[in-house]
């Protein structure tokens, strides 16, 4: 790797812990935030929730099948289902990580839009106009379609992990912290007007911030509970990222 794609790389880790100490630094940043991130918490709450009862249902209809089964192989019925339950319940974190930014458009972004806006006037003295409803509409139907596209690239690696055991797994962390790293930048660009391709062609000489920002975003994102209680610090690493971006062009 070149000296200054890692530095790059670095620089966009750096800059997801740096988002991340600024907001829990800055009480004044903690009002904007808590009545989104409860939202949120009750939403992905009430879709594991759902998830996990539906599962349940069908765990107990998978394990009813398999005891019916010949005694060779009835013996792993409860192994089945228990399996069944645990592995629908870890797709639904997979799943409610890498459609933060569409859940966050929907339910947080009214709150968190503040958020940027007051962190940006008092930390970079800029003076941002919250956009109009034609906007928002238009910038949450952006940001839906590139979370539907990314979790469908998803379940391509995912599949593709299944036939290269080590290719895969390693191209499924690479796509998935890119896409993760642009989908924090993504609130703050809306709120300087900049549409998703315009905001893409101005990542397009900085990928590797991006990555680094990614990456570090997906690792930590895995603790549970984390996507949430980390999202408003991603919302302004993201902000700071796109500052460093623009400043370079």
């Amino acid at each position: 790797m070149p000296p200054n794609c890692l530095s790059d790389y670095l620089d966009g880790v750096c800059t997801f812990f740096s988002g991340c100490e600024r907001f829990f630094r800055d009480r004044s940043l903690w009002k904007y935030a808590l009545l989104p991130m409860l939202i949120m918490t009750a939403a992905y709450a009430l879709a594991v929730g759902i998830v996990v009862y539906l599962s349940t249902l069908l765990a107990a209809r998978l394990e009813a099948w398999i005891t019916a089964l010949p005694r060779w192989i009835n013996w792993i019925a409860g192994f089945a289902a228990g399996s069944t339950v645990i592995i629908a319940f870890l797709l639904a974190l997979v799943i409610a990580v890498f459609t933060m930014s569409a859940v966050y458009e929907i339910f947080g972004g009214p709150f968190f839009d503040r958020l940027i806006l007051h962190y940006e006037k008092k930390h970079n003295g800029i003076d941002l106009v919250e956009p109009d409803w034609k906007h928002t509409l238009l910038f949450l139907r952006e940001s839906v379609c590139y979370s539907v596209t990314t979790f469908l690239w998803m379940i391509f690696w995912i599949l593709t992990g299944l036939v290269l055991p080590l290719a895969g797994p390693v191209m499924l962390f690479l796509f998935m912290s890119y896409r993760l790293g642009v989908a924090c930048v993504m609130p703050t660009g809306f709120l300087y007007g900049l549409g998703l391709k315009k905001q893409r062609t101005l990542f397009s000489r900085h990928r590797m911030r991006l990555l680094g920002f990614g990456s570090a975003a997906y690792l930590v994102q895995l603790i549970p509970l984390a996507p949430v209680l980390l999202l408003p610090g991603l919302i302004l690493g993201g902000a700071e990222l796109l500052h460093g971006i623009a400043e370079e062009r």
